[in-house]
């Protein structure tokens, strides 16, 4: 597989033990000049996204490994495969991007304030990141709805704080954030 091509989750994650399910495409080692880091991007996409010309809203998730695959999340996956196949059928459909963490990195990119002992203070880059890469590839590959009216982002714990600073820094970009138990403690409270 070559960096810079979409390919089906089951081919770049072969094998037992995998739980994703539905049309999941996966970008390897997208490279991120702001962060000096790669990872891979994982779409999925609407069930009637092969049948029609329709375009769709995007979800940008974070800890993006968690949502999928039993195989690749921390303290289990969050179903949301199985949970957009389930909206599909009453009608409810939108294209998910899952943005993996940093890994050992994942304070440091999601806070944007520094936690002491902790890190942080990296998020500046993340969101310039997601929003200068990660949204024009997906809107250039994929069939979606461009403006902010249809560009959400969702996170937890983190993820969540990292939702919310980036959609308070680029509110021309998405129209809203999805916050899941959300950290909003570090430096006291600064989000606010």
């Amino acid at each position: 597989m070559t960096a810079g091509q979409w390919q089906p989750y089951q081919e770049r994650f072969p094998g037992p033990g995998h739980t994703a399910v539905g049309d999941l495409r996966v970008y390897s080692d997208l490279h991120s000049p702001q962060l000096g880091s790669r990872r891979d991007l994982v779409v999925c996409l609407p069930p009637s996204y092969r049948h029609t010309s329709l375009a769709y809203p995007v979800i940008y998730m974070m800890d993006g490994q968690n949502l999928f695959d039993e195989a690749t999340a921390h303290a289990g996956e969050w179903q949301v495969d199985e949970t957009m196949a389930r909206l599909a059928a009453e009608g409810v459909e939108a294209i998910i991007v899952a943005v993996a963490n940093g890994g050992d990195r994942r304070t440091d990119e999601y806070s944007p304030f520094s936690i002491p002992g902790e890190g942080g203070g990296q998020a500046q880059q993340l969101a310039q990141f997601v929003s200068e890469i990660v949204v024009p590839l997906v809107e250039r590959d994929f069939r979606v709805h461009s403006g902010r009216q249809s560009r959400f982002l969702f996170g937890s714990s983190l993820g969540a704080l990292f939702s919310l600073y980036l959609l308070h820094e680029r509110p021309d970009q998405f129209g809203g954030a999805g916050l899941m138990s959300p950290s909003l403690w570090p430096a006291g409270y600064a989000i606010f």
